[in-house]
């Protein structure tokens, strides 16, 4: 902790630091009576607007009797495979945790940072056995004195979806809200690919209420809601099968590629019928996106083992730069941070912008892309074989180039 300057802030509220770096300052902002907050000003000293929420204080309660050792928390819920949510160790990850006293009484101190005070925040209560939960929701600027938190038996929710045409495992983020939409938590689910598609298999255990389940559509499915209500003494509820419909992207399998509407480089523009014979790899991304600049060396990598093999590799960015220069500008900050210098081996496009869409471009939208990075594969005869992970891409382009009747 040497490298932290602890400083105050003066009578105007101004704090002043002989250590802060030009950029990226990481702030741990704490008062009395109020709940810690963290917050990082990035390149450029952004202005800081954060709020300090206070104490929030009140008593777990089961039929009227305190219930010690209950897990009180804002955070957003983790349920795991078997249904229960993810409670910490209160003496080992839980240290910084708030929990109920020996009379059930809490105080929420741990760190919280908020940008608006009048934000809604979840309030979950889950006792040490966890049987019973308690959910309801508060506005951060609260001026209750004390808050009694009911705990209710919960019931197990099961259920599974169908998600039709996928054919390699694909992740499914699983989000659980009220029916006001307002947030509770995530699943974590059993995949299983099956005739005619992935089998995703859930569970959660919650209180008596009225829920939704939400996916937002993705690169291999088109997105689900499953509306639900558990009454009150129910202890087991099972939603059956959702079948879900595949994505645009998963739809174009086995269908010819659609036409390129992209900005190219002087000299280096293609059609499908150039490209014929070819394994064309589409990687829609943008140096925004971090998980697009991570992925990029293994990609680097895979384009190198198939350096002396017809496979054309297609950098699609996101259309909102407007010139390769600006392009080059971003490919310089990622060589230099991010790929040890080294320069994409790629054919580099700019998607062609649509209206009133930042980064969703005429190519993107027409194969169905919704969430970058994507990569889709097109086959040596110009047909989609579709989107594919980037763990399975290196032997889709093997398979495909053994085709030979692809040429």
């Amino acid at each position: 902790m040497r490298d932290w300057d602890k400083v105050s802030t003066d009578e105007l509220g101004v704090a002043k630091s002989a250590k802060a770096p030009a950029d990226n300052v990481a702030l741990h902002i704490s008062a009395e009576g109020f709940r810690p907050a963290s917050w990082i000003l990035g390149e450029g000293g952004n202005e800081l607007r954060v709020i300090l929420a206070p104490v929030w204080r009140g008593v777990v309660v089961d039929r009227g009797k305190p219930v010690s050792d209950a897990w009180v928390t804002n955070a957003s819920l983790q349920f795991r495979a078997d249904g229960l949510p993810y409670v910490p160790q209160p003496g080992w990850d839980g240290r910084d945790q708030d929990w109920s006293g020996a009379d059930g009484q809490f105080a929420m101190k741990s760190s919280l940072t908020l940008r608006r005070f009048d934000t809604v925040l979840p309030l979950f209560t889950i006792d040490p056995k966890q049987k019973k939960m308690a959910i309801r929701f508060e506005s951060a600027d609260t001026t209750k004195e004390a808050l009694e938190l009911n705990l209710e038996s919960t019931c197990l929710v099961r259920g599974e979806c169908l998600l039709e045409g996928v054919s390699e495992s694909a992740d499914v983020a699983i989000a659980v809200e009220s029916a006001k939409r307002q947030p509770i938590g995530f699943l974590t689910t059993r995949r299983q690919l099956v005739a005619g598609g992935q089998r995703v298999d859930f569970q959660l255990s919650l209180p008596p209420g009225e829920y939704v389940l939400t996916a937002r559509k993705s690169s291999q499915h088109a997105g689900f809601e499953i509306p639900f209500s558990i009454p009150s003494g129910k202890s087991a509820l099972d939603l059956g099968t959702t079948v879900v419909a595949p994505s645009e992207a998963v739809a174009l399998k086995g269908k010819p590629a659609p036409e390129l509407q992209l900005r190219w480089r002087p000299g280096e523009e293609k059609n499908w019928e150039q490209l014929r014979g070819k394994v064309v790899v589409l990687d829609f991304w943008g140096t925004w996106c971090v998980p697009c600049v991570n992925d990029m060396p293994l990609l680097m990598e895979l384009a190198d083992k198939f350096r002396d093999q017809p496979v054309e590799w297609l950098s699609v960015h996101t259309p909102e730069l407007k010139t390769f220069e600006e392009l080059d500008r971003a490919l310089a900050v990622c060589q230099e941070k991010s790929w040890n210098r080294k320069p994409l081996p790629f054919t580099t496009v700019l998607d062609s912008p649509v209206p009133e869409s930042k980064y969703s471009g005429q190519t993107s939208e027409r194969f169905g892309v919704v969430e970058w990075p994507t990569l889709i594969v097109v086959d040596r005869k110009g047909v989609v074989v579709g989107p594919v992970s980037r763990k399975n891409l290196a032997g889709t382009i093997s398979r495909l180039l053994e085709d030979r009747a692809g040429e």
